[in-house]
């Protein structure tokens, strides 16, 4: 995690101090104060639900922290030191921006779509962590709080940084909000699929919350969108920068997963490109898995990593927990998916069941 001073992430953010102290730094940053510890720094976040700034007295039982607090929060009877500003929103999102430019060596991955953003990550974050330092947003950290303190986390050493990128209502701009302070060297769409219509009503509207993502494209950044949705492709087609079409039909896809066949516990497929064809296996048996891995086979293979690497890689994954793992009890077969997020995603887990 970034250690910075009191001061100088006053001045990062814009922010007056008030009951200072010379040589106070930070190692962690938190909007749950639950979480404290020494050397922490505390938003008060304001939510639908709740008020960091209820909090703020609390902090006073812990060692070398401090706050950052609204200009109209009572500083009355409070003697750790404060970082006032306008916002403490618009100020974690200034320090997380600052942070992320801090190590510009890291290349940075962003990844959404409808579903699967979770087990994408965690699979890329597999495969590169056997050949390097990576670092991935904690959880399903992806929303405009989560995103933010996830970059925090990071130790700035990494080679590599994996974040997902979420929505919550109202959807539109949130996504590109996020997007401009990750800036991200390879961006990803996975797919375009009927949720939050209820305060997005339309796929249309899904598609262009979800291509956002691609506002923030640099000059040498690449983005990689499923080309099997046409709403993703159209406005795809309208933003500036690299961009690579990847599913499983001809046409505009240049990246082709096909032929996936399962025999036993091990499942063979193709990835195809520029007239190479190349088969992988692996101990996953789910379709949608292998749609999200292939995804993250994409991204590890344009950071470097040869197809034997990636092949070594995946042979050992393992499904996230409540992800797909499978155990035996008995004659049974339990397929463990209960920490779906959507009706869609449990949709596609169901469609490579065999029921006989």
């Amino acid at each position: 995690m970034p250690k910075l001073g009191l001061q100088q992430i006053a001045r990062l953010v814009n922010g007056q101090v008030i009951n200072g102290r010379k040589g106070l730094t930070f190692s962690d940053y938190h909007f749950d104060s639950r979480k404290m510890e020494k050397n922490s720094l505390f938003f008060a976040l304001k939510t639908d639900t709740n008020d960091g700034h209820r909090y703020v007295k609390d902090l006073m039982a812990y060692e070398s922290v401090a706050a950052v607090v609204s200009k109209d929060f009572s500083k009355e009877g409070i003697h750790i030191p404060l970082i006032v500003v306008e916002d403490p929103f618009t100020a974690v999102l200034a320090l997380a921006e600052a942070v992320r430019n801090l190590y510009p060596s890291i290349k940075y991955v962003g990844i959404t779509g409808s579903a699967g953003k979770t087990t994408t990550k965690e699979f890329l974050y597999q495969i590169l962590s056997s050949k390097m330092k990576v670092y991935r947003s904690h959880l399903n950290w992806n929303n405009w709080i989560g995103l933010p303190f996830s970059i925090l986390k990071m130790d700035g050493d990494e080679a590599v940084a994996v974040f997902e990128l979420g929505m919550s209502d109202p959807g539109i701009g949130e996504i590109d909000l996020l997007a401009s302070i990750l800036k991200p060297d390879i961006a990803m769409i996975l797919n375009i699929l009927p949720v939050h219509l209820e305060f997005l009503k339309t796929i249309e509207n899904i598609a262009q919350a979800k291509s956002e993502i691609l506002n923030y494209l640099g000059s040498d950044s690449i983005a990689f969108v499923q080309g099997d949705f046409d709403s993703a492709v159209r406005l795809a087609k309208k933003k500036i920068g690299r961009i690579e079409y990847f599913g499983k039909t001809k046409g505009i896809n240049r990246f082709l997963l096909g032929n996936i066949t399962r025999k036993n516990d091990i499942s063979e497929f193709n990835l195809e490109y520029f007239g190479i064809r190349i088969c992988f296996k692996t101990k996953l048996i789910s379709h949608s898995q292998i749609e999200n891995l292939f995804a993250a086979m994409l991204a590890a293979k344009h950071l470097g990593m040869k197809d034997q690497e990636i092949q070594r890689a995946i042979w050992n994954l393992k499904p996230l927990a409540r992800r797909g793992s499978i155990s035996k009890v008995r004659n049974r077969t339990i397929i463990d998916e209960s920490y779906n997020s959507n009706p869609e995603a449990l949709k596609k887990t169901l469609s490579w069941i065999d029921i006989e």
